[in-house]
């Protein structure tokens, strides 16, 4: 069965994916500066689920591939477009999130059990919860049940979908409120101050015409009156 196919049978579950570049040898470049010349060429791991298998392709022919297969019919639409943006992001030094819940650290299964299901490639809780019968023989006792817990724990999920997005709408609206009077403390604050320089201003100005209208008399102290001449009158003498 096809790769393709494998995804399809498993509710259409989309492959986990890694992407490498490799340097190869660009034969005519380096006949011609007689040298070994490369080039990089981009290639994408696709893990078939459920299983230790890999296939190999160049992202170019791999691109081309999912476009047919999304024009005939054979993966939702929607895949092609999320793998595009998975490799924009890997080439952009960002590192790839699995599709769904990691296992790795699903505090509802024990460490050894999360490592047995990364082994077979089941990465993420909705994988275990799609768990088919050949990889639960493999997986051996506690399969039945890591599956049923996946499945229980993505159905209480589910059901507190609405609750959550509820919580988080009021989260947003509250966030958006505190910034709402944040800036309009601040902008009382930019007034209150633009009043108080208003004012300052306002007393530096009076101040100044104050000073430039005394004149020189109005400091300087004023004469003191000058000296009564007490004149005595001479005695007449015969």
């Amino acid at each position: 069965m096809s790769a393709v196919g494998e995804i399809r049978e498993l509710k259409e579950r989309p492959a986990q994916i890694e992407f490498s570049r490799r340097a190869i040898e660009d034969t005519v470049a380096s006949k011609r500066e007689g040298r070994y010349m490369t080039y990089d060429v981009d290639y994408v791991t696709v893990f078939i689920p459920y299983s230790r298998d890999t296939n190999v392709f160049t992202v170019e022919q791999w691109m081309l591939n999912l476009e047919q297969y999304t024009r005939e019919g054979r993966i939702p639409q929607d895949w092609l477009p999320n793998y595009k943006r998975l490799y924009e992001a890997w080439k952009n030094g960002q590192e790839l999130p699995p599709n769904g819940t990691p296992i790795k650290g699903w505090g509802v299964l024990s460490p050894a059990q999360q490592e047995n299901l990364i082994h077979y490639r089941v990465l993420t809780v909705e994988d275990a919860a799609g768990m088919n019968e050949d990889i639960m023989r493999k997986l051996g006792m506690g399969a039945v049940e890591i599956k049923n817990k996946a499945k229980t724990w993505l159905a209480q999920l589910a059901e507190r979908g609405p609750a959550t997005m509820q919580i988080a709408e009021l989260q947003r609206e509250n966030e958006l409120l505190k910034g709402s009077i944040a800036s309009l403390e601040a902008k009382i604050d930019r007034m209150v101050n633009a009043q108080h320089e208003e004012e300052h201003e306002a007393r530096v100005s009076v101040s100044r015409e104050t000073i430039g209208s005394i004149e020189a008399d109005d400091i300087m102290p004023e004469p003191e009156p000058p000296a009564k001449v007490v004149k005595r009158a001479k005695d007449a003498t015969i």
